[in-house]
């Protein structure tokens, strides 16, 4: 009796804000490369600075002082997963000028 009142429960839930967040955010990227395709590996598939920046505005309250151990595991592969793509060929790659 516990196993289906514990799968309900789990089906019923609301989404956190963060769900909630990752939501708008893949709808924003959506708008803007509604079909994005993987790159080769390389320069080629870099991410600009106003990506990261825009990456940090969406989720700021989230990230706060956290570091990127964090946005990766908790912002960036969630939004990548599930067309198992780079970050970088889900919002468009660009070809790399620096490296840090």
């Amino acid at each position: 009796v516990a196993v289906p009142l514990a799968v309900r429960r789990r089906h019923d839930r609301r989404p956190s804000p963060l769900e909630k967040k990752h939501a708008t955010f893949s709808e924003v990227i959506e708008m803007h490369r509604p079909h994005p395709t993987p790159s080769a590996r390389g320069p080629g598939r870099a991410i600009t600075l106003e990506q990261v920046q825009d990456l940090h505005m969406y989720f700021f309250d989230f990230i706060r002082r956290r570091d990127m151990y964090y946005v990766c595991m908790n912002l960036v592969m969630p939004l990548t997963s599930l067309r198992r793509l780079s970050y970088a060929d889900l919002v468009g790659p660009s070809e790399a000028v620096w490296f840090v």
